[in-house]
């Protein structure tokens, strides 16, 4: 009969090994770009997100896959913000709004937050919420809903708010 011979293995040893495979197999690869938060339809507005940073790294996704940004303005006390955001989790705005752009939301407290950020925009708050904004890849404004289109957007349907955006979708 052959036998195998084992060392034993001592603690320190397989201690070392167990901390080098967990650093191994939990890093990802490094990037500085971090893919935007899904939103979340009951409370959509991250009011701790740093919202600047958010924009970044949807930009620079963008410039990576030649979508489109979308910001969308609103916060978690307004209903036609949280209709809104429901439209986002379901057909057909899903697909569309994945095909087309990158979202992040922005949180503008009780229009005291973040509103530097859309002044930057062109003040597409001041008719109402929600409010997008579409920019292109290098961050310069496609379209907007200053208008206040989507200001009543418990009363619309998915297609409505489609119909809305469908003209400011990237060229393919």
């Amino acid at each position: 009969m052959n036998r195998i011979l084992v060392k034993p293995v001592s603690f320190v040893t397989t201690v070392c090994l167990l901390i080098l495979v967990v650093a191994c197999t939990s890093a990802a690869p490094s990037s500085s770009v971090k893919p935007a938060r899904t939103v979340n339809a009951n409370r959509p507005y991250d009011e701790t997100a740093n919202a600047q940073q958010d924009i970044d790294a949807v930009i620079a996704l963008a410039k990576a896959d030649k979508k489109y940004v979308m910001l969308d303005f609103g916060g978690n006390w307004c209903p036609d913000c949280i209709v809104l955001a429901g439209f986002y989790n379901a057909e057909p705005l899903k697909s569309f709004v994945e095909k087309n752009y990158h979202l992040t939301t922005i949180d503008i407290g009780q229009f005291d937050k973040n509103l530097d950020i859309s002044a930057r925009y062109g003040n597409p708050i001041a008719k109402g919420v929600p409010a997008v904004v579409i920019l292109d890849a290098d961050g310069k404004v496609v379209g907007s809903t200053a208008n206040g289109a989507l200001e009543s957007a418990r009363s619309m349907t998915a297609q409505q708010v489609i119909d809305i955006l469908t003209p400011w979708t990237p060229k393919s």
